[in-house]
């Protein structure tokens, strides 16, 4: 059974940009007239704002709080505007800075202590309470700023980015010392919430580079298409941009933890995401055509997974001839596959819906998918 639900997007208006926030329990829509802010579960719009006179083209919400980071569409020649980053507090009314560059922003990225603005050849980490900048790094311009960040947890936070070498990954660990306190209010939201307030004690904090040895991962033998951290930290999740591979690896000891396969033909990958646990991934190509993989190891024994047999046979008993077997079959492939061809979308898990994706189109519709059952995978269809 397929359904969808439609947004509440004047048929007149255009979309530019849709996004997540970091625990999939919102999405932000960049249009041609300003932005909106809907909650997933219920589905429903918590904000919608006019940004003159072109409205959006790029937008970070952190968490579930007021504060949100956008870019200007800008249509003249120097793209001027789309070389600044306005962070904004929905609950004061007022913007609390600007950031510009001397080139067009490629990503912003936010978590509760920093703020990081990637361009095609440098990626700039600021603290988010004073908008000081702390750390400016090289990254593969070929990429055109492909970068993640993780959520702060114990005061330690990721980031994962390009490197300066074809398929290498860097990944970056942060100590944040003298955190200032945030209030995330987001579990008591109730229906009249627009947003929720966050607090911050006005104090100095920075962001310190923990040093680690081996920081590179050499994930892929071309360039890099996407990366994706758990929302924990522990690992980090890779794609080239052959498209024909994921590898799951380690943040910690940069381990190859999992090869996932998405097909064997090549394609564009745009979005890798895990579920809030970690065992599930989801990504999705240009091709329209959406995968969803086991990545727990336990997990997968028990769903008796024929590729699993087949690659525990040829380890037991056709080791002499695995060189010349097909590389695929050492990978897992994905158990449940979508297809939205002819629409770009953007997917993530739901965060308090065990089995469940969200899907939505730059046509403003939104798909809620349950995938519970590998054998019987239905699309659940809600009206708004």
């Amino acid at each position: 059974m397929q359904t969808s639900l439609s947004l509440d997007i004047n048929t007149t208006t255009t979309i530019y940009f849709l996004n997540f926030n970091q625990s999939y329990s919102c999405f932000c829509i960049g249009t041609d007239k300003g932005y909106e802010i809907y909650s997933c579960n219920p589905l429903k719009r918590i904000l919608k704002k006019q940004v003159p006179p072109n409205g959006v083209s790029f937008i970070s919400m952190l968490n579930e709080t007021n504060i949100v980071a956008y870019i200007k569409k800008d249509h003249s020649k120097d793209k001027k505007e789309e070389k600044k980053v306005i962070i904004y507090n929905e609950s004061d009314d007022i913007i609390v800075g600007i950031l510009e560059f001397k080139d067009v922003i490629r990503q912003i990225l936010l978590n509760t202590s920093s703020i990081v603005v990637t361009l095609d050849d440098h990626a700039y980490v600021y603290s988010l309470l004073k908008l000081n900048l702390q750390h400016k790094i090289d990254i593969n311009p070929i990429t055109r700023g492909i970068a993640c960040i993780s959520p702060v947890i114990n005061s330690i936070f990721y980031l994962g980015l390009t490197n300066n070498i074809i398929g290498a990954i860097k990944i970056m660990r942060f100590r944040v010392k003298n955190k200032y306190n945030i209030v995330d209010e987001s579990n008591e939201r109730n229906e009249s919430d627009t947003n929720n307030v966050i607090q911050t004690q006005n104090t100095t904090n920075s962001i310190e580079q923990i040093n680690q040895k081996n920081s590179i991962i050499m994930g892929h033998q071309s360039n890099i298409r996407f990366i994706t951290l758990s929302q924990d930290g522990k690992f980090i999740a890779t794609c080239s941009e052959k498209g024909t591979l994921i590898r799951i690896y380690n943040t910690d000891n940069k381990h190859l933890v999992k090869e996932l396969r998405r097909g064997s033909d090549e394609a564009v990958i745009n979005w890798i995401c895990f579920n809030k646990d970690n065992s599930h991934l989801l990504c999705r190509s240009k091709k329209g055509t959406i995968h969803i993989f086991h990545t727990d190891y336990k997990q997968e024994r028990t769903q008796n997974n024929k590729l699993l047999y087949i690659t525990g046979y040829i380890n037991k008993y056709l080791s002499p001839l695995k060189q010349y077997m097909p590389k695929y079959i050492d990978s897992e492939w994905s158990f449940a596959q979508f297809n939205f061809q002819g629409k770009s979308t953007i997917s993530s898990f739901s965060i308090d819906e065990p089995n469940v994706i969200y899907v939505i189109s730059f046509e403003g519709i939104v798909f809620k998918i349950n995938f519970n059952d590998i054998n019987h995978v239905t699309v659940i269809k809600q009206s708004l």
